[in-house]
């Protein structure tokens, strides 16, 4: 299906095929990121800002597909702002793991809103590693919306010129443990960071659905 290029306007993107939750729907991305932001203050502004018409904090599913786009479209200058973004501001996405005693879990999006929805996964508690040495690749398909590593690591290589890494829980805590994802790169790997402490500050990128 032929689609229109994104489209680079003053302080954002519109990007017509981004895959979020089984559609291709009309996003814009801003180059503006959010103020830092615990969990619950990233529930906040999504309350406070969706229903108003304003961007919103951005779960990670759509962060994934908006780097697929960058990818496939080689937009240089959305590929320099992703890569700048993950680099210096480390940002949080609006994406909540809880790990359960039993090693399985869910991934909660736009969690503490009217849009929250979640995804159930098996065994997600592991080692860190890079993500093609990984036995399980469940916790990246809740994440990410795909399995598919070859697909991870051509976005992480395009934006970040590295491979991606996964770090999470270790091991299987005695109760629930909810942690918020996080993307930390630097020049050695892409970081998908599955253990960020709900309380902790960092800003998030700002987007809007339009269709």
């Amino acid at each position: 299906m032929e689609r229109t290029p994104t489209v680079r306007e003053s302080g954002l993107w519109t990007m017509t095929n981004v895959f979020y939750r089984g559609n291709y729907s009309t996003f814009q991305i801003y180059e503006n990121l959010t103020d830092r932001m615990n969990a619950q203050q990233m529930s906040d502004e999504y309350n406070k800002q969706k229903p108003l018409g304003n961007p919103y904090p951005a779960n990670s599913l759509i962060i994934f597909s908006i780097a697929d786009v960058a990818q496939k479209s080689k937009n240089k200058t959305l590929i320099n702002f992703l890569h700048d973004s993950f680099r210096y501001n480390f940002p949080h996405a609006f994406s909540e793991i809880v790990y359960y005693p039993s090693g399985h879990g869910r991934v909660i999006h736009n969690f503490g809103t009217q849009d929250e929805f979640y995804l159930n996964g098996k065994n997600l508690i592991g080692h860190d590693d890079w993500i093609e040495n990984l036995e399980n690749y469940d916790i990246l398909r809740l994440v990410s919306g795909t399995k598919n590593i070859e697909d991870l690591n051509k976005r992480s290589q395009s934006i970040n010129q590295t491979p991606t890494y996964l770090m999470r829980i270790n091991s299987k805590p005695n109760e629930n443990i909810e942690r918020v994802v996080r993307f930390v790169a630097d020049a050695f790997r892409f970081n998908l960071g599955c253990v960020r402490i709900l309380n902790i500050g960092y800003p998030a990128f700002r987007v809007l659905q339009i269709d």
